[in-house]
């Protein structure tokens, strides 16, 4: 059902590197965004950014 975070992030053209570093450094300022979640994030930018 769902797509493993690495080959969505990686369809969506956001690196693995880019999402893990998003994500583990908004963990360390408090942010309890799961590693999909913050791809969903960074998705949800980048898509915004190609349709713009």
């Amino acid at each position: 059902m769902y797509m493993p975070v690495k080959q969505a992030a990686e369809k969506l053209g956001i690196s693995d590197r880019r999402s893990r570093y998003t994500y583990n450094s908004n963990a360390i300022e408090g942010n309890t965004l799961t590693l999909r979640e913050t791809n969903m994030v960074l998705r949800s930018l980048v898509h915004r950014i190609k349709i713009n």
